[in-house]
């Protein structure tokens, strides 16, 4: 539903914010959450709002197939594919549809980040918070 997506990109945009550079950050460039890595060909530094928003559209929003699950599980895949990547949040999808068990399963994702790069750690507070946004937002409806 494409109410649904203008809820759930304003939610992704809200916690994404605007360009960054940061060294430390796997995705590299990154701008409103479009990551260089991920995206390559868009020229990250001068991407605009709009810009992200269709890039949402198309390479999260229609390839998870969001339109085929109802709020919250639309949102929350939605925004899993964007934080944790595509093919990461289809794999929790078929592990199970309840929301709270795909927040969860984040959760145990971001964890095991960690423990792979223990230099993750200093973006852990940062997903953490963002899940229990991410709960209290899909709790109100589309």
């Amino acid at each position: 539903m494409e109410e649904n997506f203008d809820k759930a990109v304003e939610f992704v945009l809200e916690h994404e914010g605007g360009y960054v550079c940061d060294p430390f950050d796997q995705g590299g460039e990154t701008n409103w959450g479009i990551s260089k890595r991920a995206h390559p060909t868009v020229d990250i530094k001068n991407l605009t709002r709009e810009g992200a928003i269709a890039i949402y559209k198309a390479s999260y929003w229609n390839a998870m197939k969001c339109n085929d699950y109802p709020w919250p599980i639309d949102a929350i895949l939605f925004d899993t594919a964007v934080n944790q990547g595509p093919s990461y949040a289809a794999t929790i999808a078929f592990n199970g549809v309840k929301a709270f068990d795909l927040l969860f399963a984040r959760l145990k994702n971001y964890s095991a980040i960690v423990k792979r790069r223990p230099e993750s750690a200093r973006y852990l507070r940062g997903w953490i918070n963002r899940i229990l946004d991410l709960y209290e937002f899909t709790k109100e409806g589309p």
